[in-house]
């Protein structure tokens, strides 16, 4: 659990309290794990209970734009690394133009947002001079980046992928590998796609506690999104290829495994035969008694071995 407030006073960014909501200046409270007590207390500043709110924050919780009595409510879908697999959960931004306050609450940290606490106090003051909707617009911002960080490291898995695929030995790791990389790639995809609905609801002003003046950020931030749908599909795809490639090296190999069993089969074959032939039990096979038949016998057995080696070999399946 963790609150963190800021509040533009005095000309510069200072560090506040929960109470920094009261005033009328630019203030943000950033709320990371909320108890039941702190869901209450927001849930009394924007009219909604700390139910309704909890369920805001479970996973299946897809993003919108909504406008409440006194604030626009926005849900994104932030991404997150859990047991090398990249997930997604929301998060709930209360906004207000007219109270000059924007209120954020997530289960878990966000690299977006810690990202916005290590800016300089010169940056940060001037994106609060600006408003509340720069600010929300930095902050959904910093939230894309962090997909484009997640996209980036999925790529090289990728490449690691396409450089073992080839070596069959090791399939079980590599198919491993390959799923749990195919199902970050649908959690960041269906996550862009909703979240490109939410920035694009923005843009067409469903959010009427923003000041509509300051939407231009948002477009930029769109096509952003666009742009990282399409890599991700692409790499989709490529990843796609990587497994029916690997399925298909692991097909050759055991037709080549299957195609020496079955030459070493035939050569084996041959001989038996011969010895079969020469050890049934009846008195008159020929060459049974002569002192050259086992020494007949044994070189038919070598040249057959000899011929049938050479024929699987130019054949290529010895």
């Amino acid at each position: 659990m963790a609150i963190t407030a800021k509040v533009l006073r005095d000309g510069a960014v200072a560090a506040a309290d929960f109470d920094a909501l009261k005033g009328h200046v630019p203030a943000w409270v950033d709320v990371v794990a909320p108890t039941d007590e702190e869901l209450t207390r927001i849930g009394a500043l924007v009219g909604l209970s700390k139910d309704e709110i909890g369920q805001m924050l479970q996973r299946k919780q897809r993003p919108l734009v909504r406008n409440l009595e006194h604030y626009s409510l926005i849900i994104v879908h932030i991404v997150e690394s859990v047991e090398h697999t990249w997930r997604t959960t929301p998060l709930i931004l209360f906004v207000s133009k007219s109270r000059h306050d924007i209120i954020s609450v997530h289960k878990r940290e966000s690299i977006g947002i810690n990202r916005i606490y290590a800016y300089s106090a010169q940056r940060l003051h001037g994106i609060f001079k600006q408003g509340i909707t720069h600010l929300v617009s930095a902050i959904l911002d910093e939230i894309m980046d962090t997909y484009f960080l997640s996209i980036d490291e999925l790529s090289d898995r990728i490449e690691r992928i396409e450089e073992e695929m080839f070596d069959y030995t090791r399939s079980k790791e590599v198919m491993q590998r390959t799923f749990i990389t195919k199902k970050s790639m649908i959690y960041i995809h269906k996550a862009l796609v909703a979240n490109r609905d939410v920035i694009a609801g923005i843009e067409k002003e469903y959010a009427t506690f923003l000041d509509q003046n300051q939407l231009a950020g948002f477009r930029e931030l769109n096509s952003d999104i666009v742009q990282m749908i399409e890599m991700v599909t692409t790499y989709r795809d490529i990843l796609t290829s990587a497994i029916e490639i690997h399925l298909t090296t692991i097909s050759n190999s055991l037709n080549v495994t299957m195609k020496r069993v079955t030459s070493w089969g035939a050569i084996i074959l041959v001989p038996s035969l011969i010895a079969g032939i020469f050890g049934m039990n009846f008195q008159d096979i020929p060459m049974l008694n002569s002192h050259f038949g086992f020494w007949l016998a044994i070189g038919s057995m070598v040249v057959s071995v000899y011929v049938l080696a050479l024929y699987f070999k130019r054949k290529d399946w010895f």
